[in-house]
């Protein structure tokens, strides 16, 4: 009877083993979710966070993190287990990145603004959620992850080949493809991460239809990344190419074939650089018409290093790079470092950027070591893996992809796939499976394990909240900015910052709503808030501006004038500041202040922060304003020859920005831009009138018709007889 007993608890044993649990099922769900989201990031999550984007709340960056938080708590409240999988020396691969997590935690103490750091920390923690999730698949589940990655990019090269054959019906020869992101620069590191991915899925596929299936998807993929005319994603995919016909060579001597293939990519790569205008002129013109964009990274590289140096221990606070930078550039406005390995050190310290370097360095050295353990066939996706993730990090030598949902995501996901392909067993064999028991001999009890699940618990419950009231007081600010009136305005800009308490942003939207009433309580509200904005964000110097206002609201010059200061104090390059001030001078009648400012303005125009910018076209259209004014002070005096020349001059590079400005930016590109638009053709007819009262006083009569010919195309409406008498009715304009 006992033998009996014994055999049928044997049989037991042997059918529960066969059987999955409601363990592994959770588990597999959860996991898969993840990848899915991860999957769909280019369509719904290419774009950063940035201030000036007006995103829908679902496409916000916090919309992704919120659904990856909450699979992963309930992941985590519905499993007995927390994986942490990895084999010999794996562990230091999940220690160096808790030690990197930990240095942007710490980062956030001394930050110049608490609440967008909190925001870019949880950016951060959802990266290191889908590393360890992904890390944790098993064998025969994780040879679903390339597939994915490369499906994702064969739909995104679809989309960039659509826009570019589009725009090229339309007549724009050279026009880069932005697909589903913000620029093409940042679709271009995309794809150049995705292609070594989709090359090596081809490679491992052994039906000929398939395998065929796969060549085509590549090409279509590398003519997609020419159309971007990325010069820094051209230079990233040609690097890891050539990695990837190295590694294959000495890993797979016998199959040559696939080396030859990746050669054949290569030629097709250069190939296309030359057919396609838009990646060839780029390149040829580099060191020409494009040297501005070279010089503009380097002095911006320069300026996050002084950034770095000025804070080198916790940085100015992870997420807070745009908020730094105005003080210490000589160039045009960026949100963006365009080298995340520097924008890292300015941000969280040159110790934050020390430990992610390290942990790079050990993952490609734990995977690269265990790839030759691994058959052939697996070596050839994780040689795949590692090449993509290389030239993501080469990609961000020369721009910030780092810092886009997207691409990170998948950057998580590629290092994700490689530990689990490296830690897990054949298809088919018992899984390499450790939990958290092999992590250190210490976490071994059945109390350290409860502990370090409800502190998984509490992190992802905080993340998921964080990300959840990021996205209703998105939607909230979105709501009012788009308010038909003022009231509606108040009431939304109001409900947001019930929602997120820390952000400035919303209390400085909500200021200028109340300052649009007439009413002086109102105004009292708008100071209130803008203090608390000054104080939540010290160095933006709109945050200042607003504060002004509020202060000439209420009757206090002297104090507007205080934060006018302040805010050129944070921002030295601060035109609409100046411009701002210069007006408040001119209305306490010291005029001589005021020229002093105006002639700043255009100064800077005519300096480093003038000539280079992020794009070859004016981003800061404050001088011509500033020019405005500037020559009607003037031209009420009785000035010299050389004074009219001066004059003149400073109206003809006035001119030349307004000029650009239209020609760059074109009613089709959004409703903020034709607002922008009509303001610039508005004050660029009058700067062309008094052109031309400046030309007639030097006796060039024909240069001041073709001026005033101008002015009236600009604006019909224009009169140019006593055009100095009449300024006051521009200035109600």
């Amino acid at each position: 009877m006992r033998f009996q007993g014994a055999q049928a608890k044997g049989r037991q044993k042997e059918v529960a083993k066969q059987i999955p649990s409601i363990n592994a099922y959770t588990r597999i769900t959860t996991l898969f979710t993840i990848v899915i989201a991860v999957a769909l990031s280019p369509f719904l999550w290419s774009f950063p966070e940035l201030p000036t984007l007006e995103l829908h709340p679902l496409r916000t960056p916090a919309m992704a993190n919120l659904i990856i938080f909450t699979v992963a708590l309930l992941h985590v409240l519905f499993t007995n287990e927390i994986h942490i999988r990895h084999k010999t020396n794996g562990g230091a691969v999940f220690a160096l990145l808790f030690l990197f997590l930990l240095s942007c935690i710490a980062s956030c103490i001394g930050s110049i603004s608490i609440w967008e750091s909190i925001l870019e920390l949880v950016n951060t923690l959802s990266f290191a959620v889908v590393f360890i999730a992904v890390s944790s698949f098993e064998a025969p589940f994780a040879f679903s992850l390339p597939l994915v990655t490369s499906l994702a990019g064969y739909v995104e090269s679809l989309l960039a080949l659509r826009e570019y054959a589009f725009s090229h019906t339309a007549g724009l020869k050279e026009w880069r493809a932005f697909g589903t992101f913000q620029n093409p620069n940042l679709l271009g590191g995309y794809l150049a991460m995705c292609l070594p991915v989709m090359l090596s899925v081809t490679m491992h596929l052994r039906q000929r239809l398939l395998k065929l299936v796969g060549v085509l998807v590549s090409v279509i993929c590398i003519i997609a990344i020419a159309v971007t005319g990325s010069k820094g994603a051209f230079m990233a995919l040609l690097i890891s190419l050539l990695l990837f016909s190295l590694l294959l060579l000495a890993r797979l001597q016998r199959r040559r074939y696939d080396v030859l293939f990746l050669l054949c990519c290569l030629v097709l790569l250069v190939f296309a650089t030359i057919a396609i205008p838009t990646l060839r002129q780029r390149i040829i013109l580099a060191f020409g018409a494009q040297l501005h964009s070279w010089l503009f990274r380097i002095f911006v590289w320069k300026a996050t290093l002084n950034i770095a140096i000025a804070n080198p221990i916790n940085g100015s606070g992870i997420g807070t790079f745009y908020l730094a930078y105005p003080k210490f550039t000589t160039v045009g406005p960026t949100y963006t470092a365009h080298n995340s390995f520097l924008q890292i050190a300015s941000e969280c310290g040159f110790l934050s950027l020390a430990i992610f370097i390290i942990f790079i360095v050990f993952w490609m050295r734990h995977s690269i070591k265990l790839m030759w353990q691994r058959a052939q066939a697996e070596s050839t996706l994780i040689i795949g893996s590692i090449c993509g993730v290389v030239s993501f990090l080469i990609h961000n030598i020369v721009d910030c992809t780092w810092y886009v949902p997207a691409t990170r995501l998948t950057f998580a996901l590629l290092l994700g796939f490689t530990m689990a392909m490296c830690n897990g067993g054949e298809p088919g064999s018992r899984p390499y499976q450790t939990d958290v028991d092999g992590f250190t001999p210490w976490l071994r009890g059945s109390r350290m394990k409860a502990i370090l699940k409800g502190f998984a618990i509490l992190a992802l419950l905080l993340c998921s909240f964080i990300s959840f009231t990021h996205v209703v007081a998105t939607y909230h600010a979105l709501s009012g900015r788009r308010a038909e009136n003022a009231f509606f305005a108040i009431e939304a800009f109001e409900r947001a910052i019930s929602w997120e308490p820390l952000n400035a942003r919303h209390r400085i939207a909500l200021a200028n709503a109340l300052l649009s009433l007439s009413e002086p309580n109102e105004h009292k509200r708008a100071l209130k808030e803008a203090l608390i904005a000054t104080r939540l964000q010290p160095t933006r110097a709109a945050n200042y501006h607003t504060l002004a206002r509020a202060y000439l609201a209420l009757g206090e010059h002297s104090k507007a004038i205080r934060a006018y200061n302040e805010a050129l104090n944070v921002n030295p390059h601060d035109t609409l500041g100046m411009c701002e001030l210069a007006r408040l001078y001119e209305r306490l009648g010291d005029k001589e202040k005021a020229l002093r400012l105006y002639e700043r303005v255009i100064g800077l125009m005519r300096s480093p922060y003038g000539q280079y910018t992020a794009i070859d076209a004016p981003t800061d259209v404050n001088a011509l304003t500033a020019s405005l004014r500037m020559a009607s002070l003037k031209l009420q005096k009785n000035l010299s020859e050389r004074e009219l020349l001066k004059l003149a001059e400073d109206l003809k590079l006035a001119i030349a920005l307004g000029e650009s400005y239209l020609g760059f930016f074109h009613p089709e590109m959004g409703e903020a831009v034709v607002a922008t638009r009509t303001k610039v053709e508005s004050e660029l007819a009058y700067a062309y009138a008094y052109y031309a009262l400046v030309k007639e006083r030097l006796g060039d009569f024909d240069e001041a018709e073709r001026a005033r010919k101008r002015a009236l195309e600009l604006a019909p409406v224009i009169e140019h007889e006593g055009f100095t008498e009449g300024d006051e009715e521009h200035e109600e304009k």
